[in-house]
């Protein structure tokens, strides 16, 4: 576990592969010590294998864990329905790209076990589910859904942090990361405002993100980035353009040295949108033409980044007088956006 903490997969898939090849030798009936390995060694091959290959490790641990409940006593039945519910999440989190769909059906039986777990309480760990949720809605498009599910895990968020203070069951340190998971819930609910044109509740929630993310992550830290980007998006909407563009070419340089691919194509769609705004649309065009292949390729073209890509695209043409590929930017952004709302 501390090889997977310290992101070295390889040697954390290695120890995995011992542990459960140990504990089956030492339990030939379903056991949750090998149920665990077969959690921890799906959510490993999910960073270094196939998501096949993760996802069969995944559901053996839930096969096992569902066969353990049903003839368990009461105090075993709460650890094991803990598990469960942990393997099913994992399993949302291992779909969410690829079929988002299936990953909500997940991340919902894995909620339902919670609430039936503890119906009168509030549990942390429901609100990392409903965020997560919310994330599969932006996936799919469904924006309305997707921001009720973000502000819902806000409040069970927020509830339960107060819980867990007023009852001394939090560190200082948990805390902080706890504080960090409201604000990454409050970045996506900027986000899918300012999606849906609202640029003042945008503004609020990403102001809130980011006062988070400043007091406890050090400078350079990639999600202080994703705030100041998001800041550059909304200086965009506000018609700030020059600002923006400052602000996103600071940005990129840190992508090149610690993002991935995608992120990169992002921050250049971006630099893109800016330009487009000043009417340089020369520099804009092969920004956004490598952008949009990038986040299609990495992302998938149903995803939000290469919908969002396609519509700026299409803004831009039109303002360059270009009809004819204005349209075909704007009818790839809508054929796409009706693929993703069927699901994949």
């Amino acid at each position: 576990r501390l090889a997977y903490k310290r992101a070295k997969y390889d040697d954390a898939e290695l120890f995995f592969t011992q542990a459960l090849e140990i504990r089956e030798d030492l339990h030939r009936e379903p056991h949750i010590d090998t149920a665990q390995s077969l959690h921890y060694l799906g959510s490993t091959y999910r960073r270094t294998r196939s998501t096949g290959e993760a996802e069969r490790k995944l559901r053996r641990a839930k096969s096992m864990l569902e066969t353990m409940e049903t003839a368990s006593s009461d105090k075993q039945q709460l650890v094991i329905t803990g598990e469960l519910s942990s393997v099913i999440n994992s399993l949302g989190v291992l779909l969410a790209t690829e079929r988002p769909s299936e990953a909500i059906d997940f991340y919902r039986e894995a909620d339902a076990l919670l609430a039936e777990q503890s119906p009168d309480d509030v549990d942390w760990r429901r609100g990392r589910i409903q965020h997560n949720i919310g994330m599969c809605h932006m996936r799919l498009g469904d924006l309305e859904q997707a921001r009720t599910m973000f502000e819902e895990a806000l409040v069970t968020k927020e509830d339960g942090l107060r819980r867990l203070q007023a009852e001394q069951l939090v560190q200082e340190d948990e805390a902080s990361v706890n504080r960090l998971q409201l604000a990454q819930s409050r970045h996506a609910l900027a986000r899918t405002l300012l999606a849906l044109g609202d640029s003042g509740g945008a503004q609020d929630a990403a102001d809130a993100a980011r006062t988070i993310r400043m007091e406890i992550l050090k400078e350079g830290h990639p999600h202080i980035a994703d705030s100041d980007e998001l800041q550059a998006q909304l200086d965009i909407e506000y018609g700030h353009h020059e600002a923006a563009l400052e602000q996103l070419r600071t940005i990129h340089a840190d992508r090149i040295t610690h993002g991935q691919e995608w992120t990169i194509a992002w921050n250049e769609a971006l630099q893109g949108h800016a330009l487009a705004g000043l009417d340089r649309f020369e520099e804009a065009q092969p920004l956004f033409e490598n952008s949009y292949k990038v986040l299609c390729e990495r992302r998938g073209a149903t995803s939000p980044q290469s919908l969002a890509c396609a519509g700026m695209m299409a803004s831009m043409y039109e303002d360059w007088g270009r009809p004819i590929e204005a349209e075909q930017y704007r009818v790839l952004a809508d054929m796409n956006q009706a693929t993703s709302e069927q699901g994949d």
